[in-house]
């Protein structure tokens, strides 16, 4: 008599629904693991789906990994982002405040992110640098200033700098 081994049942899900539950473990995956060493077929077979159907979303690894760090930059722009109904001195407590639990949470990736993302996907320096751009504009919107000055641009643009090797600092630390 054969054994027979019956493999995972694959989900049907929604064209934007399956998206995300693969940006969710690209995350995951290029988190615990160097770029060099996740393969598309092991993802595929992680998400319990073909190469092909991964090959759909993601034209390549390298878009799934920019893709991935993308959406890694919005959630944490999403968390971060100020309530406007707070004195400015409390949004920027409570952004710095959901900054550190984010990456608390999702250390890993963010050291992937800023320390070797550019030089796996040149895209990821483009999404640091609006990722910046987004909090220096809260900033500005906090203080009603809608035209700064260089040197306001340059301060906010340096704080913005420091927060990141801070964060890199206490992750690693």
């Amino acid at each position: 008599m054969t054994d027979i081994v019956l493999s995972p049942r694959r989900v049907r899900l929604q064209t934007d629904e399956r998206r995300n539950q693969l940006l969710e473990l690209g995350s995951k995956v290029f988190s615990t693991r160097s770029y060099e060493d996740v393969s598309i077929d092991e993802v595929a077979q992680m998400a319990n789906i073909s190469k092909g159907l991964l090959y759909h979303y993601f034209r390549s690894k390298r878009e799934f990994y920019v893709e991935t760090i993308r959406a890694d930059s919005l959630r944490l722009r999403q968390l971060t982002e100020p309530d406007q109904t707070l004195p400015p001195a409390a949004q920027l407590r409570t952004a710095i405040d959901a900054h550190l639990e984010f990456i608390r949470m999702h250390g890993k990736i963010y050291i992937s992110i800023h320390r070797s993302g550019a030089t796996i996907a040149p895209e990821v320096q483009d999404i640091l640098e609006e990722h910046r751009e987004v909090v220096m504009h809260w900033f500005l919107r906090a203080l009603q200033i809608t035209k700064p000055k260089p040197v306001l641009r340059a301060a906010l643009r340096g704080w913005c700098t420091l927060v990141e090797g801070m964060s890199l600092d206490w992750i690693a630390n």
